[in-house]
């Protein structure tokens, strides 16, 4: 693997949540306190940036054109031009959506949270083709990163403030966990908060680690392979882009940072040359 390198030079205050689009060869990216999504053409070129009224944890594109995001009150739908197709609230205030993935069939998990953290008030949802959430999972503090393994048995998730990366037995034609979650990365394997998470072809896990300028690069057994330091205090999240998948592009958070001292805080950094490229993440299906 090369070092990373600058890919987009920004200061996003929490950037987050890059997608890999492989059908318009762009990478979709936010920053969550703005309600900024991100469009970055590849190669590395112009950003596009769409503004939305409320915080905006994650933004998938949709089969048909347009995306969803996760954002304040729940889930929103736009069409390519950015009108709003669909409105699904389901949060109160002082609450949230966070990072979201989508599985292989193309239905979007995201997590919620309280925007104080409050242990135990942290959901998982899942959003289907029709546009119906469903809460599956409960008492975490601040659901993250979400992954499948290659054979799509096995889900993780990360609980940040509870600085640990779980597993949960998935069966895919239902798209249900189905079995109790069991630590796939355990506190003391880890330097940093975790956050966001990507999954290569080997089912190696890739987990960014907030505060501790590192990628941690986890076999599928949850032992540590390498690290990967990055410029920056605060790398927030990662994915696999590229027409191969073979170059990790990773987002960071400016927030609280002093500009003098870490001057990239809110870019995002390419790693090249990954050892074995990302899985394909499917859009969403509604």
């Amino acid at each position: 693997m090369s070092a990373p390198t600058v890919i987009v030079r920004a200061t996003a205050d929490v950037g987050e949540g890059p997608f890999w689009n492989a059908k318009k060869n762009v990478v979709h990216w936010v920053d969550i306190p703005s309600g900024h999504i991100m469009t970055t053409r590849y190669p590395p070129g112009e950003t596009e940036t769409f503004h939305h009224d409320e915080m905006v944890g994650a933004a998938i594109p949709r089969t048909g054109g347009g995306m969803v995001a996760a954002v304040q009150s729940g889930f929103v739908g736009f069409d390519d031009n950015w009108e709003i197709t669909h409105t699904v609230p389901l949060l109160t205030e002082g609450y949230r959506m966070n990072d979201a993935a989508t599985d292989s069939s193309g239905r979007m998990w995201a997590g919620s949270n309280t925007l104080d953290f409050v242990p135990g008030e942290g959901k998982l949802w899942r959003l289907d083709h029709d546009w119906k959430a469903d809460i599956v999972h409960t008492g975490l503090t601040l659901p993250n990163g979400i992954g499948w393994s290659p054979d799509d048995t096995t889900m993780y998730l990360v609980d940040s403030m509870e600085k640990i990366v779980f597993q949960f037995p998935f069966d895919p034609p239902s798209a249900q966990i189905v079995g109790d979650a069991t630590v796939f990365a355990h506190p003391d394997s880890l330097e940093g908060l975790p956050d966001g998470l990507a999954v290569d072809t080997r089912g190696h896990v890739w987990v960014a680690e907030f505060g501790a300028s590192q990628v941690t690069e986890f076999s599928p057994d949850g032992g540590i392979v390498s690290r990967m330091t990055i410029p920056t205090k605060q790398p927030t999240s990662l994915a696999f882009v590229g027409p191969a998948r073979d170059r990790l592009w990773v987002t960071s958070a400016a927030s609280g940072l002093n500009p003098a001292t870490d001057p990239l805080a809110g870019s995002v950094f390419e790693i090249a040359d990954t050892p074995a490229p990302g899985l394909v993440v499917e859009l969403f299906g509604g």
